[in-house]
């Protein structure tokens, strides 16, 4: 548990300086870098160094380590076709591997580029997409976001990729957004179906009617789960090996608390809509069909799954009303509350304890 607080304290004390240092810069002191609108300090970029060291470096941390460890020998050999036919992954995730086979023998380098790549995304689009990016970095941290692709490597950084895309370049820019959402479905081909909802989502604004309306449909198919024939047949048109994945077990009570841990936070954020801006609205959505994808998901573990997808444009609003709730009380709540979500999540699931890397034994 200590590296993740130790992690956690030394990412919200470097972008808290950073922040600092974009002020003092506002007002003609220091230098700074521009990418975009956001201004980039080398706090920022130590943060961002931070981040993809401990994810990178890890080893034999996240429940399905070891799987991704033995696959990636398959994706080796001369021939990206033989290893394609040798390898169950998805074709972009397989020729990743097998590009760096040239580059590494070892499994480590596939650790240390998705890192690379995964907490890259995140960072750009939060340090673009928020009006507090010490609230958002501890958020991330916090509720899971940068921790998930630990054990979900593929689909970790899937999500990373489409949540770049939709916060930075879903109205501008739309090549970039293709570009994105194309490279996350190489690698998990389930992002496709998540980029389509994001689309056909983007205009619905956060209404309570709205709320009620995704947590009674998601109830309603929980209920009628695998008794739609059309369910394996998705998953079957998506990926053959998915088919298993949709009959697994139902979830447990840890589902059912992550739920409703999940569903306070979304309350919050609909209760002070109005304090959010247009993005951080259209992420509220967004987050709010990752808890319709958990509540689906108490009836297939696998289901739950589609979360990694949602679960991070939550950070979004919460980093925003940080910065714009009048009330310092509901600040200190959230962020508290977010901190002892951590401590349990880090504790009971993804197999992250203990934290071991090539720097720190365990």
């Amino acid at each position: 548990m200590t590296p993740y607080l130790v992690l956690l304290a030394t990412v919200l004390a470097l972008a808290a300086l950073g922040a600092v240092t974009t002020a003092a810069a506002g007002r003609g002191a220091g230098p700074v870098e521009r990418v975009g609108r956001a201004r980039w300090t080398p706090f920022d970029l130590v943060l961002l160094g931070v981040l993809v060291v401990f994810a990178g470096s890890r080893v034999g941390v996240g429940t399905d380590y070891e799987l991704y460890a033995a696959l990636w020998f398959r994706a080796g050999g001369d021939s990206l076709g033989a290893a394609l036919d040798r390898s169950p992954q998805d074709p972009g995730f397989v020729a990743l591997q097998h590009l760096l086979h040239r580059v590494g023998e070892g499994p480590e380098v596939m650790f240390w580029v998705t890192s690379a790549v995964t907490v890259g995304a995140m960072v750009l689009a939060l340090k673009h997409g928020t009006r507090s990016f010490p609230a958002a970095i501890f958020l991330l941290v916090a509720l899971g976001g940068y921790l998930a692709p630990f054990n979900l490597v593929r689909q970790g950084l899937a999500a990373a990729l489409l949540f770049l895309a939709a916060t930075r370049y879903l109205d501008r820019r739309r090549w970039v957004f293709v570009a994105l959402v194309a490279a996350a479905t190489g690698v998990h081909a389930s992002a496709l179906a998540v980029a389509v909802v994001l689309l056909v989502v983007r205009n619905v604004q956060p209404r309570p009617r709205v709320l009620a309306v995704l947590l009674a449909g998601a109830l309603l198919a929980a209920q009628l789960y695998l008794t739609v024939p059309a369910v394996t047949r998705l998953a079957e048109l998506l990926n053959p090996r998915y088919v298993q994945y949709v009959v697994q077990e139902e979830a447990g009570l840890g589902t059912y608390l992550v739920i409703g841990a999940r569903l306070l936070l979304v309350l919050y954020c609909y209760l002070h809509a109005t304090l959010l801006t247009p993005l951080e609205r259209r992420c509220l959505v967004f987050a709010t069909l990752g808890l319709a994808a958990q509540v689906v998901g108490t009836q297939s573990i696998a289901f739950a799954r589609f979360d990694v997808y949602f679960a991070l444009f939550l950070v979004v609003p919460l980093a925003g009303l940080v910065r714009a709730a009048p009330d310092r009380l509901q600040r200190a709540a959230v962020l508290g509350g977010s901190l002892v979500y951590m401590v349990l999540l880090i504790g009971n699931y993804y197999g992250l304890v203990p934290y071991r890397s090539t720097w720190w034994a365990g």
